[in-house]
Formats: C-alpha cells, sequence, structure tokens
C-alpha cells in the first residue's frame, strides 16, 4: 500500500523552526507547535550526558540522537511534559526540518495505537521520500512511495 506525505504536516515543520540560529544559552528553544505539539530545539550532546531522572547519573540520555517525543521516550515525558516533540539544534539547520517531520509523524501513529517499533519504520519511510523530494530547496508534493 503507498502512502502519500502528509504535506500539511511538512509545512508545519518547515514553518515551526527559527530561520535565524539560535545560541546555545537559549535552549531549550520553544518553537510553533507542529501537529497539535510542542516542539523544542535542544542541544543534543547536552541531553545525552542528563541523567533520566534526578540523582541518576549512570543512565544518561545516550540513546537520543537528533530527535525524540514524549510517546516513544519516557523521560521526555517528564522532562518536557506531555505531546512533546524534539529536535537537536547541532545537527545541520536543512535536517531539522526532516527530522521533526519524522517525529511527528511517529508520534500521530504510536498515539493512534501503533507500536513505537511499526510508528519507526513508517516515520523512516516517510522521511526518506521528502529527502527524496526536496531536491535544492524544492517544494514537497505529494508524492507516493
Amino acid at each position: 500500500m503507498a502512502e502519500k506525505i502528509d504535506i500539511a504536516l511538512w509545512h508545519q515543520c518547515t514553518a515551526s523552526l527559527p530561520k535565524q540560529p539560535v545560541p546555545p544559552h537559549a535552549m531549550p528553544f520553544r518553537c510553533r507547535d507542529v501537529d497539535g505539539n510542542r516542539v523544542f530545539l535542544v542541544d543534543g550532546g547536552d541531553i545525552m550526558i542528563r541523567p533520566d531522572k534526578p540523582a541518576d547519573d549512570e543512565h544518561p540520555h545516550m540513546d537520543f540522537t537528533q530527535g525524540a517525543n514524549d510517546m516513544e521516550a519516557a523521560w521526555v515525558g517528564r522532562e518536557f511534559g506531555k505531546k512533546v516533540l524534539l529536535v537537536d539544534a547541532t545537527i545541520i539547520p536543512r535536517n531539522r526540518p526532516f527530522n521533526l517531520y519524522h517525529e511527528a509523524y511517529e508520534r500521530r501513529l504510536m498515539a493512534q495505537g501503533m507500536s513505537y517499533n511499526r510508528a519507526h519504520l513508517r516515520a523512516n519511510a516517510h522521511e526518506r521520500m521528502l529527502r527524496i523530494t526536496v531536491k535544492g530547496g524544492q517544494r514537497a508534493t505529494q508524492r507516493t512511495a
């Protein structure tokens, strides 16, 4: 079954992120909401060394790479609240909207009852379609996989 990219979601993702650089001292930086979720740019290096719970330095968030959401990672909910999407501000800015789309789409599927593994695979497929479709700054159009 071929799925189409959610163009409305993609446009929310591209509009959500700041166009200007965000200084490290401003992290986490609140961006515009996407798909009813709060969006934060975070310093990925800082996130990875944070303890999972207070006074728990043995379990940092080392599995954080590029993005996360509250339904895939319980620590996101504990630290940022529900309906939250995180994007690593240390990645190349042109990659951020793709990562944000991945997290938003993955979270949407999980909220509908899909397991993380299945939702992650689908979000990967959508992210790949977007990366192929959006070349040289071209706008995404609906395409099937």
